[in-house]
């Protein structure tokens, strides 16, 4: 699977205003410009949404990278 057709990569590359083709597993906020706490809290709504779950916070705080939140996504329960 592309990162493009990668739901969780194109949620973030939304979010972030970048393409989704630069996002992988091993992106962060020291990667990723635009990704401060405010877009942080942006990703995680935008996830919750887009698969219908909700994260629970300390899973959040957490998580500092895409592939932190494919782990907490995954155990939450969703296909990522």
């Amino acid at each position: 699977m592309s990162r493009r057709d990668d739901r969780l990569c194109r949620v973030v590359a939304d979010v972030l205003g970048e393409d989704a083709t630069t996002i992988g597993d091993d992106s962060s906020p020291e990667t990723t410009a635009n990704w401060d706490s405010l877009n942080h809290l942006n990703i995680i709504l935008a996830l919750e949404s887009e698969f219908q779950i909700e994260l629970p916070i300390e899973g959040v705080l957490q998580a500092r990278s895409v592939g932190d939140l494919r782990a907490l996504l995954r155990k939450q329960g969703a296909e990522v």
